[in-house]
C-alpha cells in the first residue's frame, strides 16, 4: 500500500531548519506529556510539506495552483500535499483538485470522527501527526491515513501516507506503550476514558497477567474486572490466548469477538505486547 514521493530539489534550498518537518524531527508529543509518538516514519511526507511551505514563502498563494496540479511534483501515488484553513476550507489538494474550495469542516469518516477537527488539533508550527480515515485517490476506497500537518501563517500544510488496519492497530499500541512508559499505571485511566485510544472498531485494551482488565477503551466499565474466563464462540479462552501470545516485541493473536461497531461476532486479529505485568493490545476485525 505504500508508495514513495519524488524528492523535490527545492528542499535543499531551504537555508535554515525552520520547521521540524523539514529537519526530520519527531517532536509531536502526546498532549500533557513529553513522550514522542511512535509510528511517525513520514520523512518523505515531511519533506514534501517543508517544500510546500518554502514555495509558499516564495510566491504566496500562487503555490496553491502548483500543489493542486494532479500531474505536478506534489503528488506521487498515495502521497500528496494538501493545504487547508484551520476552519476546514481546502485551499489546495494534489490528490483531488476538484475538492479545492470545499468546506470539509463537517466531514466525518466511517468511524464518525470529524476529519478536519483531528487535523486542526494535531497541527502545530513544529508539526504533528493526525491519523484518520480518508478516500485514497489511488484505490477509490476509504482507508486509514497518517498525515504530517504543520500550521504556518494560519494555514495547515499536510502530506501523508495510507496505512493498513493492522498498521493502525500496531501504531495505537505503540502510543499506549509510550504513554505507559511516561506515566506508569496512571496511563490506564487515560486509555480508559480519554477517547484518544479508540477509532471505530480499533481500540486499545490492557490486561494484567492475572486476567484482570486494567483498561478497555471501547468499554471503560470493564476496567478492574476479571476477564480470565472470557471464551469466544469457538471455545477459545481469549484472555489466556492474549497472555500466552504476547511478547515484549509484539505478536498477533486471532480469536472471535463482538465487534462494538456492528454488534456481531467477527474474527479479530490483535497485536499484543508484553510490558512488565501487562498485556497492551489493539486489534482489527476481518
Amino acid at each position: 500500500m505504500k508508495s514513495r514521493l519524488v524528492k523535490l530539489a527545492l528542499v535543499v534550498a531551504i537555508p535554515l531548519c525552520l520547521f521540524a518537518a523539514a529537519c526530520g524531527s519527531d517532536d509531536n508529543s502526546y498532549e500533557g506529556t513529553s513522550i514522542v509518538l511512535a509510528g511517525t516514519d513520514l520523512d518523505e511526507a515531511k519533506q514534501q510539506v517543508a517544500t510546500a511551505i518554502y514555495r509558499y514563502n516564495q510566491i504566496g498563494e500562487d503555490v496553491f495552483d502548483e500543489i493542486s496540479d494532479a500531474d505536478g511534483p506534489f503528488i506521487d501515488g498515495e502521497i500528496y500535499t494538501f493545504v487547508l484553513t484551520p476552519e476546514g476550507v481546502l485551499r489546495a489538494h494534489a490528490g483531488n483538485p476538484d475538492l479545492v474550495g470545499d468546506d470539509l469542516s463537517e466531514t466525518q469518516d466511517s468511524d464518525g470522527s470529524y476529519v478536519i477537527e483531528g487535523i486542526s488539533q494535531a497541527a502545530s508550527p513544529v508539526g504533528g501527526l493526525a491519523t484518520y480515515r480518508f478516500d485514497n485517490p489511488a484505490t477509490g476506497e476509504e482507508e486509514p491515513k497518517n498525515s504530517w500537518v504543520v500550521l504556518h501563517d494560519n494555514l495547515i500544510f499536510g502530506s501523508g501516507d495510507y496505512i493498513t488496519e493492522a498498521e493502525w492497530a500496531q501504531q495505537m499500541v505503540d502510543e499506549a506503550l509510550a504513554l505507559y512508559d511516561e506515566m506508569g499505571t496512571d496511563a490506564f485511566d487515560v486509555i480508559n476514558v480519554s477517547g484518544d485510544f479508540i477509532q471505530g472498531e480499533i481500540y486499545v485494551f490492557v490486561t494484567e497477567l492475572d486476567g484482570f482488565s486494567r483498561a478497555h477503551a471501547a468499554n471503560p466499565s470493564l476496567q478492574n474486572t476479571d476477564r480470565s474466563d472470557l471464551v469466544d464462540i469457538n471455545g477459545k479462552r481469549i484472555t489466556d490466548a492474549l497472555i500466552e501470545g504476547a511478547t515484549p516485541q509484539g505478536a498477533w493473536v486471532d480469536y472471535w469477538r463482538t465487534n462494538p461497531a456492528t454488534g456481531e461476532e467477527e474474527a479479530k486479529n490483535s497485536w499484543v505486547v508484553l510490558r512488565d505485568n501487562y498485556v497492551i493490545g489493539a486489534g482489527y476485525y476481518e
